[in-house]
């Protein structure tokens, strides 16, 4: 608040004064046309209990109150009541639907700790309530501007791309075989000779009908791909990575408020990318492997999981760089476990050709080829 604004106070019981004072100051605030940077509200314990002491739909003040409270720059409650902090919270939380925020380091700050959206604690001499009650921990309070404006940014930047990221990855996996399924007939069910290990010929794109009852990927692949090929690059990012960032930068978290990081626009940017993403990935291998020519003077030509497989190095691939094209703050770790996760497939065909006894040439032919 500024030096020379104008500061009201609610400090008595009476219900007609305080529907008075709260009156003419929200009109002089109007008429004046005074910036929400010039006024500052005070009020004490006893007129917060009258205000708050009728049901909602009863009370003429607390509609008053809370007019003239987001009319003011600061609201500042003098001795208030444990419960009284927590329902003055739960009154913002229902009126604005904003996001709020509760500090405090006492024991008589938990209810509003607890009431509100995010609650920081922090450890003082008057022990670790407020500390266990509350979402995060600061040893003093100078340290909440850092807590908000360098660790909160961060955290709302990475989680909400890794809710994204979550979406997309498994989009460019599961919409493949959506794609393939114009091909296969949409058939999930295997033949009985494919449970025998036999690799089935690719259908060409005039001959459709030799892929009904057929799937796109191994077992293996649906299983290992959210736990082994994909899984650490997407963790270390929403571990470590940073954007360097000034720290008095008003602009930085501004960016950040009304949830601008996480709308539907976005979210469906990120779906649409893995549409059009497995599209491409599963047609452009299909096209190159339909081909009846053999590749070698065996006179056999790739069959079904030959092109999974490609296929899922594919998209493996583009899941994971594609996560590097996000990361701000490169590190070389982080850069070769993209790395890889990618050659993981290669070593996962050599272990399926020596030990699950696969008699089919998907494996040999493609891990000899990569």
């Amino acid at each position: 608040m500024e030096r020379d604004g104008f500061l009201f106070r609610l400090t008595t019981d009476n219900p007609n004064d305080l529907w008075n004072i709260m009156n003419e100051a929200i009109h002089k605030i109007k008429d004046e046309k005074l910036s929400n940077q010039s006024a500052g509200l005070v009020v004490n314990s006893v007129a917060v209990q009258e205000i708050m002491s009728k049901p909602t739909n009863q009370n003429v003040l607390l509609p008053k109150f809370l007019e003239l409270s987001q009319l003011c720059k600061s609201v500042i409650g003098v001795r208030l009541q444990p419960n009284q902090k927590s329902q003055i919270v739960e009154l913002v939380k229902m009126a604005t639907q904003n996001i709020t925020l509760a500090v405090g380091d006492g024991a008589n700050d938990e209810p509003m700790i607890r009431a509100a959206n995010v609650g920081v604690g922090i450890a003082g001499l008057e022990g670790t309530t407020a500390v266990r009650a509350a979402d995060y921990a600061i040893a003093k309070f100078k340290f909440l501007d850092r807590l908000l404006f360098v660790h909160g940014r961060l955290h709302y930047r990475r989680i909400t791309t890794l809710i994204c990221y979550i979406f997309y990855k498994n989009g460019l996996l599961s919409l493949s075989s959506f794609w393939f399924g114009f091909f296969n007939g949409f058939s999930e069910e295997e033949e009985e000779e494919e449970e025998e290990g036999i690799d089935t010929c690719l259908p060409t794109l005039c001959c459709v009908t030799l892929a009904i009852q057929k799937i796109m990927y191994l077992e293996w692949a649906y299983q290992l791909y959210n736990v082994v090929f994909t899984a650490v690059p997407i963790l270390l990012f929403a571990v470590i990575d940073k954007n360097h960032i000034e720290f008095h930068e008003p602009l930085a978290y501004a960016r950040n408020m009304g949830g601008k990081r996480f709308t539907w626009l976005i979210f469906c940017g990120w779906i649409l990318d893995s549409l059009f993403e497995s599209c491409i990935l599963t047609l452009l291998p299909f096209w190159c492997f339909s081909s009846v020519t053999s590749p070698d003077n065996s006179g056999q030509s790739y069959g079904l999981w030959s092109f999974g497989v490609v296929a899922y190095t594919a998209i493996v691939f583009c899941a994971n760089f594609r996560l590097a094209f996000i990361t701000v703050k490169f590190y070389i770790h982080a850069f070769m476990y993209m790395c890889a996760c990618v050659y993981n497939i290669y070593d996962m065909c050599n272990i399926i050709n020596k030990f699950v006894l696969l008699k089919c040439v998907t494996c040999k032919n493609i891990s000899m080829n990569m």
